[in-house]
């Protein structure tokens, strides 16, 4: 009975809300929760640019496949939504559709270029042909995904992918990255004579699969991710051998501090043990002991070594801590000999050089506002801006870098006009007049501290689209926005609240920015008073 109660009273709550929104003056007539993206589901960035060769495929394969995963942003929909790619055309792109390729748009594949209902992903085909031109040239496409009535193009990078398509011996694209650091940049008589010695493709996938767990650290190239793939693939290897008891002893690092569960192993030996901390030697120890198995743990220190006060504590409590459920015991031993940190009490641990002193005096400011059970004042550093402009401070104005880092500090401090107009005039005594990029740089700080002070946790731009994301600003907030840019204003309470503007053609979308927070409730502050 109760439960029903709880349901009428939202309902009651809920219409009464629409029934304020559709009385206001001023109508979000803007407002939009059905717009849906799709975009690029990526694991690794090489996935990007892919080179495909029918040479490895053999002399009977007339058609080649990259599968490509997709994925939507918003909504789920209750019926298949089409999916629709765009091929790019410039200098260097020469695949034609229906010779190359399949075409996108052809009806062989409608049923695969789509969403299914109830569902966010999918994997779909690019089909490449087996043309004749193809052993005397390599072709390239670029495609991108294209806008239809279920889809927007996705505001995540990357939003393209290229792929080489030949039929003649091609350099892998990830020869780079596994054989580079052997046996040089790639040479194809060189690669002709690998496939006829050991037998192999010594194509992408055996350079993946074969290669890229035994390729020294030091000689990855980071352009590509999938060397992390690889080598934690290895590493589950290994483990499953110490699992199927194929290896009797593993030597590793403080990685299996937590998460690693090796019911076979009893045994466990820390070296230099002193020099851990006491949570951690706790955690450790906890890898052996986790079956029936009687099990041993033996910490250890250079012989003859004195050890430090703290160290000596820290080893005698975990031996003393050795029963089952002690955890809250060492974590207050471990509190008791670290003692509690507090900034402005008489517990102070740490250096003010650890944390820099700007942080330190946030950190500070911060620490007296809770003491006098205030509400700390809002920092610039709580608003992340990402729109389109220039800002930054060029090289050839500031050529020394450490003038560099001071002016880049001077700006970041920027709290009221009067504070820019002072960066700049002495930016300009200095240095001379600024360029637009020194000038974009000022104003954003500006903006910054105006957002944040209103409330504002984050403002991108996607597209023509200014989005503002707050949990303060609402439609109540927006009046005198919406009378300034009628027509122009999008508010979404759904999910992660947030409103938006539409950068007009030839508009700066920084001018826009400030013009729209300084007409919030609250933007100007007691300083800019």
């Amino acid at each position: 009975m109760d439960n029903m109660e709880d349901r009428i009273f939202k309902y009651i709550v809920g219409i009464v809300f629409l029934c304020s929104l559709l009385s206001c003056e001023e109508k979000l007539d803007n407002y939009d929760t059905e717009t849906c993206w799709l975009r690029f589901n990526l694991s690794q960035l090489a996935d990007t640019l892919q080179s495909r060769s029918f040479v490895y495929l053999g002399d009977d394969a007339e058609t080649d496949t990259v599968w490509i995963d997709v994925k939507t942003i918003g909504s789920m929909k209750d019926y298949d939504r089409k999916i629709t790619f765009t091929q790019v055309m410039t200098d260097t792109t020469n695949a034609e559709a229906g010779k190359h390729y399949i075409a996108f748009d052809d009806l062989a594949l409608a049923n695969a270029y789509v969403i299914p209902a109830n569902q966010i992903k999918a994997r779909v085909p690019v089909i490449f042909k087996r043309d004749v031109s193809l052993k005397n040239m390599d072709v390239l496409l670029e495609f991108v995904i294209g806008s239809n009535d279920d889809f927007q193009p996705g505001f995540v990078k990357p939003d393209r992918i290229q792929v080489w398509l030949t039929d003649r011996l091609a350099r892998p694209s990830n020869w780079n990255m596994y054989l580079d650091y052997y046996i040089g940049s790639y040479d194809r008589g060189l690669h002709e004579c690998l496939i006829h010695i050991t037998g192999e493709k010594w194509d992408y996938d055996y350079l993946y699969d074969v290669l890229g767990f035994i390729i020294p650290e030091d000689s990855w190239t980071y352009t590509n991710d999938n060397y992390e793939d690889a080598y934690f693939q290895y590493l589950i290897g290994v483990w499953q051998q110490l699992l199927d008891n194929e290896i009797d002893i593993l030597v590793c690092t403080t990685l299996i501090e937590t998460g690693v569960d090796v019911r076979n192993c009893n045994t466990l030996i820390i070296e230099n043990a002193d020099r851990m901390g006491l949570s951690q030697l706790y955690q450790i120890r906890g890898r052996v002991g986790r079956s029936s198995r009687k099990a041993y743990a033996y910490f250890t220190f250079t012989r003859d070594k004195v050890l430090t006060e703290i160290a000596a504590k820290r080893l005698s409590a975990i031996r003393e801590f050795t029963s089952f459920g002690s955890g809250f015991r060492i974590a207050m031993r471990d509190l008791q000999i670290r003692g509690a940190g507090s900034l402005l009490g008489h517990s102070q641990h740490g250096h003010m050089e650890a944390v820099g002193y700007d942080l330190y005096v946030k950190m500070l400011g911060q620490a007296i506002a809770a003491a006098r059970g205030e509400a700390p004042a809002p920092d610039k550093s709580d608003c992340l801006v990402d729109i389109t402009v220039d800002a930054f401070l060029p090289e050839e104005y500031i050529p020394d870098a450490a003038g560099r880092i001071e002016a880049y500090k001077r700006i970041a401090a920027i709290e009221t006009t009067s504070d820019a107009e002072d960066v700049l005039d002495e930016l300009i005594d200095r240095y001379g007049s600024p360029p637009k990029s020194v000038q974009g740089l000022v104003d954003v700080s500006l903006v910054r501290v105006t957002a944040a002070r209103v409330g504002i946790a984050e403002i991108v731009q996607r597209g023509d689209q200014l989005i503002l994301y707050s949990d303060i600003v609402g439609p109540k907030q927006l009046g005198e926005v919406m009378e300034k840019f009628p027509h122009r204003v999008l508010y979404n309470a759904l999910g992660r609240p947030y409103f938006s503007l539409r950068v007009q053609k030839g508009e700066s979308p920084l001018v826009l920015l400030r013009d729209v927070v300084t007409l919030l409730p609250g933007a100007q502050g007691e300083k800019e008073k």
